[in-house]
């Protein structure tokens, strides 16, 4: 009998990314926001990861869902908004917990601000390191093998 029958919720665990050349990094998160919960990937829309990485990603942000939301132990899939404020997807989605990868942008303090602004009550983790037993845990890694052949 799965745990909604017996009457036990799970908590709705949001991560957020580009998930541009999905690698062990990304799986890294999703498994580790299973283990808290049903996870809800918010993808970045292709205008916002141009604003902020300076380029657009490979793959475009309906493919990226796609494959996000196929994915084993993601729940739910949506594009995000077109800004980097994420308190109006915190309003939507109202996650109990919001896992972040360790070197993920924003901030602590900048997330609880959104938090704030959404006027939503949930808790902000952070995985605290890499993946460390695969060498290609980045799409910046993956693309420059790519490109010097290595």
């Amino acid at each position: 009998m799965g745990a909604s029958m017996k009457g036990i919720t799970r908590k709705v665990v949001m991560i957020a990314g580009t998930f541009d050349l999905l690698h062990p990094g990304h799986v890294h998160l999703i498994h580790e926001a299973n283990s808290l919960g049903d996870v809800t990937a918010v993808i970045g829309t292709d205008t916002i990861v141009k604003k902020l990485k300076g380029k657009a990603p490979i793959i475009p942000e309906r493919q990226r869902r796609y494959m996000i939301e196929n994915l084993k132990g993601i729940k739910h899939a949506v594009i995000g908004f077109s800004t980097t404020d994420f308190s109006k997807i915190i309003k939507e989605i109202k996650p109990d917990i919001i896992l972040m990868g360790p070197d993920q942008q924003p901030s602590n303090e900048k997330m609880e601000e959104f938090v704030q602004r959404a006027g939503a009550q949930c808790e902000i983790r952070r995985l605290e390191s890499r993946i460390t037993n695969f060498s290609l845990t980045s799409t910046t890694g993956i693309l420059e093998r790519i490109k010097h052949g290595d």
